[in-house]
């Protein structure tokens, strides 16, 4: 199964088989589908993936040929389930910060090994993005093994599950009006 890390310890994923992550090179690929066999579909116009839930259990080539792809076009990973049951979805970056040594040539040989489209600093962090989502988990814990880093793990898109307040007497409690 797949797994990443986080404070050097490793996270176990179960893969599962009616949620998934499609993504692309350009948004504007992904706004645009067949919804046969879909039962919910989500893309955002600014982000190169979109996340799906299906009818049945499908396989990633199934998902691609029911939404009227090419495989050339997008590539398809399952969701991962963690042992809380929550959902996340796995994108083509990776999130990391550089250890004591700051070796950026060494990490960036290490990285050369996954095909990187592109890598941004920002506030003391490096996001990558791959070329290929298949290889995201393997470039993130090879480099959370090289020990270069302080920290190396894939940027997962996570929904934000928000609940309706069925309370008749919620309007009525005076430290909401303040």
């Amino acid at each position: 199964g797949q797994y990443y890390f986080v404070d050097q310890q490793e996270i176990d994923l179960s893969p599962t088989t009616m949620q998934f992550v499609v993504t692309a090179n350009e948004s504007a690929t992904l706004q645009s589908v067949r919804i046969g066999d879909i039962k919910k579909y989500e893309s955002w116009p600014y982000k190169t993936y979109a996340i799906l839930e299906t009818t049945s259990a499908m396989t990633a080539d199934e998902v691609i040929a029911s939404l009227g792809f090419d495989t050339d076009e997008v590539q398809v990973s399952t969701a991962f389930s963690l042992d809380d049951g929550s959902v996340i979805y796995p994108t083509r970056n990776i999130a990391f910060k550089a250890g004591d040594k700051n070796d950026i040539v060494a990490i960036q040989q290490i990285l050369g090994q996954y095909g990187v489209k592109a890598i941004e600093k920002k506030y003391g962090t490096y996001r990558v993005e791959l070329n290929e989502l298949a290889q995201v988990f393997d470039a993130s814990n090879a480099l959370e093994a090289s020990g270069l880093v302080e920290f190396a793990h894939p940027d997962f898109y996570a929904p934000i599950e928000r609940f309706q307040i069925n309370d008749p007497l919620f309007g009525d409690q005076f430290q909401m009006h303040n």
